[in-house]
C-alpha cells in the first residue's frame, strides 16, 4: 500500500529530511546536552519536533519541554505526530531573537540547525542566555563552510545556474566563524572564551557539523571530544 504523500513543504521536511538527516544529528546533539531527569528544556527553531520529541522522554514527566518555531506550518506537523512519553510539549509559535520567557526558566536550550538562518545570530544567542537559569547550558548545532559539504554545494550550484546567479548570492553562509562571533554573548562578561568543538570530515553525511557546547557557569561538566 502507497504512504501517503507529503502535502506541503512543512510534511516534505519531515517524511524526508527528518529521518535522513534531522535524526542523526539530533543523537548528536543530545548526546553533548545529555539532559537529566527533571530538567527544564527550551528547544530554539524546533520545527517538526525531532530533538523535542527525543528529548521528552529524558527529562521525564517531571521534566518541562518548550518547542519554538516562527513557522506555524512545522508546528501544525509537531503537534499532529504521536506523543512521546515523558514530559508533556509545550508548542509554541514565536521569534528566538524575542523570545516571551523571564528569566532564567531553563536548565538546557537546544538548538539544531537554525542558528544560521536568523537574521541576528547574536541577538538570539543573547536570549538563549538570558532565559537559562545558573549553571544551564546552551548547546547548538550548526553546519560547517560549504566546501565542506559536497551533497550541499552540488544543491547550492545547481540553484545558482537556475537562477543564473553566482553560489555566493544563494548559498546560506555556514562557516564556523559564525560560532566564535556569538559565543561571547553567552558567556559571563570577562569570563575566558569556550571551546566549540567540530566535527571531523567523515564518510557519513550527518558528521560535517559544528556542535557549540556553551556552559554558563565553570562548574559544568568537563569538554570531551566531539567523536569518541
Amino acid at each position: 500500500m502507497n504512504q501517503p504523500q507529503p502535502k506541503n513543504p512543512a510534511e516534505t521536511y519531515e517524511h524526508y529530511f527528518v529521518p535522513a538527516m534531522f535524526l542523526p544529528w539530533t543523537a548528536l546533539l543530545l548526546r553533548h546536552a545529555a539532559p537529566q531527569s527533571r530538567e527544564r528544556v527550551l528547544d530554539v527553531a524546533c520545527g517538526t519536533g525531532i530533538v523535542t520529541r527525543q528529548v521528552a522522554p529524558l527529562v521525564g514527566a517531571d521534566g518541562q519541554v518548550v518547542a519554538l518555531d516562527m513557522n506555524p506550518a512545522m508546528l501544525a506537523v509537531a503537534r499532529a505526530l504521536p506523543v512521546p512519553p515523558g514530559a508533556a510539549i509545550q508548542w509554541q509559535e514565536g521569534n528566538a531573537m524575542a523570545l516571551l520567557f523571564p528569566d532564567g526558566v531553563f536548565d538546557i536550550v537546544l538548538c539544531q540547525h537554525g542558528l544560521q538562518f536568523f537574521p541576528d545570530r547574536a541577538g538570539a544567542v543573547r536570549e538563549m542566555r538570558r532565559v537559562l537559569a545558573p549553571g544551564g547550558q546552551a548547546v547548538v548545532i550548526v553546519l560547517q563552510a560549504l566546501a565542506r559539504h559536497p551533497v550541499f554545494a552540488a544543491l547550492m550550484e545547481s540553484v545558482a545556474h537556475h537562477l543564473s546567479l553566482p553560489v555566493s548570492a544563494v548559498m546560506t553562509r555556514l562557516p564556523c566563524r559564525m560560532l566564535t562571533n556569538c559565543e561571547p554573548c553567552l558567556r559571563p562578561r570577562g569570563s575566558k572564551p569556550w571551546p566549540y568543538f567540530l566535527n571531523q570530515p567523515q564518510s557519513g553525511f550527518p558528521n560535517r557539523t559544528a556542535l557549540c557546547h556553551l556552559p554558563l557557569t565553570a562548574q559544568r561538566r568537563r569538554y570531551q571530544p566531539l567523536l569518541n
